[in-house]
């Protein structure tokens, strides 16, 4: 069961604002380069409101076989 309260701090983390201005700031000349206080602020909440993805761990067997059935039929015109 979710707990309420992290769901809610992470509704009030605006993630995609956060992101933008991410990439605008490494994408877009015009806007002022962040300063390194404020990007490790920013990767903080972003690691408070979205999953850690290199945490997720894929296993089992790979193996496996396929079985097609195709009916083919010629005719004579």
């Amino acid at each position: 069961m979710p707990n309420p309260v992290r769901s809610k701090i992470r509704e009030l983390i605006k993630a995609e604002e956060l992101i933008n201005k991410l990439q605008n700031s490494v994408l877009d000349d015009k806007t002022d380069a962040l300063g390194q206080n404020e990007v490790n602020c920013i990767k903080i909440l972003l690691s408070k409101s979205l999953p850690d993805l290199k945490a997720l761990e894929v296993s089992g067997q790979i193996d496996s076989e396929i079985t097609r059935k195709h009916r083919v039929s010629f005719r004579r015109d």
